[in-house]
């Protein structure tokens, strides 16, 4: 499988950065729910259900941490 990955010195504007946040938001949110559901069908073996749980705690952190970083940073753009 080949990824192609957006390439950071491209960025040029906070504005960007603010999307990469939201788009990150996003992505992780859907790795969590995927997760989640995971777990609720019961198709681990249970330390693999450990694991599941324990990514979807640090998923749940990140996505605050990140939403909190773009809330900080949309105070800085100018209103439009």
């Amino acid at each position: 499988m080949h990824l192609n990955l957006l390439d950071p010195d491209k960025m040029k504007t906070l504005d960007e950065y603010v999307v990469m946040l939201v788009a990150g938001i996003m992505t992780l949110n859907t790795l969590k729910q995927f997760h989640i559901k995971a777990v609720s069908l019961g198709i681990f073996k249970p330390e693999h259900e450990t694991m599941a749980n324990t990514l979807v705690w640090d998923l749940n952190r990140l996505c605050h941490l990140y939403m909190e970083q773009a809330e900080n940073l949309l105070q800085l753009l100018p209103e439009g």
